[in-house]
């Protein structure tokens, strides 16, 4: 039942409807563990911090995610993590295995001039070099851009770049870069969104297709708290 519920991709409320009814059905009270990266796939996570016993950890970067998905006995109950970076140790995973994709794409470019990326004389920051956000922005924008580019470990970091000024435009996926707009905004400096990467992938694709699979959610196997796969 929970797994199903999170299928939906509904995880901010079939998250909490479905670790409470577990709990219920087993008439025992039980402790949750979820392991998250910051950004978008945080949100799908939402409705579960306020279900009773349950604990949230949330990691920057892939790193974390790679290490605890790699481990022969999981530690978290849940680790919500980009698809890519599952796939690259789903074949070799012992303790966790995927149920489901929750997000989907929702990756923009912020700056204060369209096409910014076009100017060499301009620096952008990008985020998720070898997650699914690097991935998509070498495959759709990279050639385009002639900014001189940094890698930074997670959006929290491009977003810093931006807004104090280390970068003239940003790779940033949602909701930090409504947040980044808002708050240089109330520091006298107007942002806005000039790249839609989801529009971009689907002139790409030639197609109706807006979306790509971001984040999965990868549950621990066997377990013993009413967890079950798809």
């Amino acid at each position: 039942m929970f797994i199903r519920k999170l299928g939906k991709g509904l995880l901010a409320v079939g998250l909490a409807l479905g670790l409470t009814a577990c709990s219920s059905a087993s008439q025992e009270p039980q402790s949750y563990s979820l392991l998250c990266p910051t950004g978008a796939p945080a949100l799908a996570t939402l409705g579960a911090e306020n279900v009773e016993n349950t604990t949230i950890t949330r990691v920057e970067g892939t790193d974390p995610l790679m290490a605890e998905l790699s481990k022969k006995d999981g530690e978290y109950d849940v680790i919500v993590a980009p698809v890519n970076v599952g796939a690259k140790v789903y074949g070799q995973a012992e303790a966790y295995q995927l149920a489901a994709v929750i997000t989907w794409g929702n990756l923009y470019v912020v700056g204060s001039e369209d096409k910014a990326w076009e100017n060499p004389d301009n620096t952008m920051a990008l985020f998720g070099e070898n997650a699914v956000p690097g991935l998509v922005y070498n495959d759709v924008l990279a050639d385009q851009v002639k900014a001189q580019t940094t890698w930074y470990n997670a959006v929290s970091d491009a977003q810093q770049a931006l807004l104090a000024g280390k970068a003239d435009v940003a790779l940033l996926a949602q909701p930090a870069a409504a947040a980044t707009i808002v708050k240089a905004k109330e520091n006298g400096k107007e942002l806005k969104v000039i790249g839609n990467l989801q529009e971009m992938w689907k002139v790409k694709m030639g197609n109706d297709t807006t979306g790509y699979p971001q984040a999965g959610i990868f549950v621990k196997k066997d377990s013993d708290k009413n967890i079950d796969a798809l």
